[in-house]
């Protein structure tokens, strides 16, 4: 229970630092580029690289803090992050085409799911 209660603690915590860091860019980029989700997703991407690699490589933070922070925090901060970690991890154990497959079905999946919901968004407004 404690595990959850930190996952969801940070989870809130990483929704409101993605609000603000949206806030930020849109305040001070121009522009039809999504600066904001660009830069909390190379930022949870690093963030969580490099939280993993240090914890596989001396074990700490403990398992809770890494969940807190990985899952919880990281994780309502961007989902991009577990893509990218995952996407090199496969790389990383000797998996190129895995790691490929990894980039290949969440592009080409994920636009596709972003476009059906978008359609029967717009049938479902239509009424109908």
């Amino acid at each position: 229970m404690k595990e959850i209660i930190a996952i969801a603690s940070a989870g809130a915590l990483g929704a409101l630092s993605r609000h603000a860091v949206n806030g930020w860019a849109a305040r001070t980029f121009a522009g039809g580029f999504y600066y904001g989700t660009f830069f909390v997703n190379i930022l949870g991407c690093f963030l969580l690289g490099l939280l993993m690699a240090f914890a596989a490589e001396t074990g700490f933070p403990p398992k809770a803090v890494r969940l807190a922070l990985g899952v919880g925090f990281l994780g309502s901060f961007t989902t991009f992050s577990t893509f990218g970690y995952e996407t090199m991890h496969a790389f990383d154990r000797g998996l190129p085409g895995t790691a490929l497959v990894i980039v290949a079905s969440n592009v080409i999946v994920g636009l596709t799911a972003a476009w059906g919901g978008m359609y029967l968004g717009r049938l479902l407004a239509e009424g109908g």
